[in-house]
């Protein structure tokens, strides 16, 4: 069972890794140069060559949810680990929400930025007021 607990602790802790890395990715590489130059930036997400980093977020989510709650089950009787599991749990589904509610439908309207009548520079407010958030 001590193994068991180990290795789901590491398999956790590797998704969170690489959740964390996608987002400093994302904020250093692709954000920096996407938000500020709304909506004629839109060019890197249209198209059949546009990024779509939703492959990645989509399964990397419930990947990590399992991932969590399996930690946690396996770790349950250790109260140290108990407490930092659980909280990270309701944390990041605190955040998850969040993010349905606010970041991802402006990101949606970012991407069809181009095809509406609002000024490029009230989308680049909001561009700067969602990396800020972020």
């Amino acid at each position: 069972m001590k193994k068991a607990r180990e290795i789901s602790l590491f398999i956790a802790i590797v998704f969170w890794a690489t959740i964390i890395g996608a987002i400093m990715y994302s904020h250093v590489v692709f954000l920096s140069a996407y938000l500020p130059n709304l909506p004629g930036s839109t060019a890197l997400l249209i198209g059949p060559y546009g990024i779509h980093d939703e492959n990645f977020w989509i399964p990397i989510h419930p990947l990590c949810i399992v991932a969590l709650i399996t930690t946690l089950i396996l770790n349950w009787k250790l109260l140290p680990r108990r407490k930092f599991i659980l909280s990270t749990l309701i944390l990041y589904i605190v955040v998850l929400v969040i993010t349905f509610i606010y970041f991802v439908p402006e990101l949606q309207a970012f991407a069809k930025s181009h095809q509406s009548n609002i000024p490029a520079t009230e989308w680049i407010e909001r561009g700067t007021r969602w990396e800020q958030f972020s």
